[in-house]
């Protein structure tokens, strides 16, 4: 028992201290989400979680999705209910970018406040340190004084087809455009300067640019739609390719940045979830994997929020939305899933550890496993006919003695095996005898300090004697 507890901890914490495992919980349609699609997210004062969809905005209070359909403000024309861009402001009001236009939640009568009525198309919304509300509709720049009530909009016609936009530790507003170019905004004269970021490259087929976010000490990531991630510094007015291509060499297409700690930064992509580890300057990819319940439901990411406990919410196109909990520890899952770590059944009955180190699992659906510690891989033994494999896949009980594993199963009596070998040397089953088992169906097996081999059946206790080889029922 105590081998087992050190095995137990020893994996709880090295899943912990070296490359954490992820287990997402999902949100769907069929939990309350008005649309698989995600665009967007928001966490406001209270806690709850804001969620633009394709179908209307959603609101969840950790138990319950609301959701809210986007009014039109022209009932004649018909619209979509994409909600594209979330906001929290300095008072804590809601701002809402949505296909239909701008919008304001007010929490008191719960309804969406059109502002600026003629706009439509709104994304990239976004509060700047001075209190000023900028956004981008239908490729244009607009910003809105709350103070002096200005509203200001720089026309792609006159400036640059706009795509997204941030803000810098030092207050300067940037934007990208689909020229390759980030753009800094001269405050006093309403005009830009420009920097190039694909200068380096020829025949891009497109240098479109979809996200920019700053990495909170004075540089710029960009998230491209085609040449992956890139980081650009104000300061020596350089840029330099993080990642270009995914392991396939096809084009990483990025929808949306977060700097989650001092240690990582994540990027949402059409090819899953790419990880920056800032200290390594190496990139670690999330993807969804097939027959696993806690991976990734979509590679197609749209959008990333951090929660106020540092969970992580990821929005994906087409399988909602994926929820990281932040926890003091990691145990890693084991399950069915055809990789190198797979169980090869569902309902774990036994787990017993040899002296070797190998951990025994017995499964009442999928036969016996051996998980080997030293190189991290299990496997698997089933019945097959052989009278060297185990004799059924419904595995009740566990026991180690010296250089042998006891097996217990449902029915078909007690095998046991040679560890060394991994193959069945004997196999006990009900027999006549007063010194055979009477039954076949083994529920439990215990060694005593003094050497005792305890077999619990569905006939009764019985008591092993080696030196006879035969049994006794204990009265």
């Amino acid at each position: 028992m105590m081998r087992l507890l050190n095995f137990a901890i020893f994996l709880l914490f090295a899943s912990n201290a070296n490359s954490q495992p992820f287990y997402f919980r999902h949100y769907q349609v069929e939990h309350g989400l008005s649309n698989n699609a995600i665009y967007c997210f928001a966490q406001d004062r209270d806690g709850f979680i804001w969620v633009g969809t394709k179908g209307g905005l959603n609101r969840f209070d950790g138990r319950y999705f609301k959701t809210f359909r986007i009014p039109s403000k022209d009932p004649t024309v018909l619209s979509r209910d994409l909600v594209y861009s979330l906001a929290i402001d300095r008072a804590g009001a809601l701002w809402v970018g949505s296909e239909k236009g701008l919008f304001r939640f007010d929490s008191k009568s719960e309804t969406l406040v059109p502002f600026l009525d003629s706009l439509t198309a709104i994304h990239s919304i976004h509060i700047n340190s001075k209190g000023e509300l900028w956004f981008i509709s239908k490729s244009a720049i607009h910003a809105y004084n709350f103070k002096t009530r200005r509203h200001t909009a720089f026309p792609p016609a006159k400036y640059f087809i706009a795509t997204a936009l941030c803000e810098t530790e030092d207050g300067n507003m940037w934007f990208s455009s689909v020229d390759g170019c980030i753009y800094r905004l001269d405050s006093a004269s309403d005009g830009f300067t420009k920097y190039p970021v694909f200068s380096r490259r020829s025949g891009v087929l497109s240098k479109r640019i979809e996200k920019i976010a700053s990495d909170g000490n004075g540089s710029i990531y960009i998230g491209t739609a085609s040449h992956g991630i890139k980081k650009f510094s104000p300061s020596s007015l350089s840029y330099r390719d993080l990642i270009t291509y995914n392991e396939d060499q096809t084009a990483i297409h990025v929808r949306d940045i977060l700097k989650v700690n001092q240690q990582e930064v994540w990027f949402a992509t059409e090819s899953g979830i790419f990880i920056l580890n800032l200290r390594s300057g190496k990139f670690q990819n999330i993807k969804k994997r097939f027959l696993n319940p806690y991976s990734l439901s979509d590679n197609a990411v749209y959008a990333l929020l951090k929660d106020q406990e540092g969970g992580i919410w990821a929005g994906t196109y087409f399988g909602g939305i994926n929820y990281l909990p932040r926890l003091p520890f990691t145990f890693q899952k084991l399950f069915p899933d055809y990789s190198k770590m797979s169980l090869s059944g569902n309902t774990v009955r036994e787990i017993c550890q040899d002296k070797f180190g190998n951990l025994w699992i017995g499964t009442e659906d999928g036969g016996l496993n051996k998980l080997n510690p030293k190189t991290n891989s299990i496997k698997s033994f089933l019945p097959n006919g052989k009278p060297s494999s185990i004799s059924n896949t419904n595995i009740h009980a566990l026991l180690e003695i010296d250089d042998e594993l006891w097996i217990g199963t449902f029915e078909h009596g007690l095998d046991i095996m040679d560890i060394s070998t991994g193959e069945v040397k004997k196999h006990y089953r009900r027999g006549s005898s007063a010194t055979d088992l009477q039954s076949d169906f083994i529920i439990s097996m215990l060694r005593t300090a003094q050497k005792k081999h305890y077999v619990g059946t569905s006939n009764g206790l019985f008591i092993f004697n080696k030196k006879t080889d035969s049994f006794t029922l204990e009265k």
